[in-house]
C-alpha cells in the first residue's frame, strides 16, 4: 500500500502539512481504497489513548508511539487488523496485529496491569 510515517505537524497558523508530513486523512483514504471490503473504525479519544499507552507499555526498541488519532482496518477475511496513527494530523505510525493482540494493547492502557505472558513487539 505504500504507507510510510511522516515527521512533522500541520502548521497552526494556516492550517496546511508541511513537506515532512504526511497527511493522516489522506493515509487513511488511501487505506479505505486499498481495503474497500475492509470497515474501518476511528477509536474514541479515551480508547486511542488506551491503545497507544498499551503498544508502548508492551512495545520493545524504537521510538515512543506519539499519536492522537488511531483508525482500525479489521481484515475479516485473514484475522488481521491494521491500525493507523496519526499525530496532529500527519500519519505517524502503522502496524498489523491480529485481534487479540489489539485487545490486550488497549486493556493494558493506562491503567490495565501487563501481563508478562503478553508478546512484544
Amino acid at each position: 500500500m505504500g504507507l510510510s510515517a511522516g515527521g512533522a505537524a500541520a502548521d497552526p497558523e494556516t492550517g496546511t502539512v508541511g513537506e515532512t508530513c504526511q497527511s493522516f486523512a489522506d493515509t487513511v483514504a488511501r487505506a479505505v481504497a486499498q481495503w474497500p471490503e475492509s470497515p474501518h473504525y476511528a477509536l474514541e479519544e479515551q480508547i486511542s489513548r488506551s491503545f497507544v499507552a498499551g503498544y508502548n507499555r508492551v512495545r520493545t526498541g524504537g521510538e515512543e508511539l506519539l499519536a492522537d488519532e488511531v483508525v482500525i482496518f479489521p481484515m475479516l477475511k485473514f484475522d488481521t487488523w491494521y491500525a493507523l496513527a496519526g499525530l496532529d494530523g500527519c500519519f505517524v505510525f502503522w502496524t498489523e496485529l491480529a485481534p487479540d493482540v489489539m485487545q490486550k494493547l488497549m486493556a493494558n492502557g493506562p491503567r490495565g496491569p501487563v501481563d508478562p505472558q503478553d508478546e512484544e513487539f
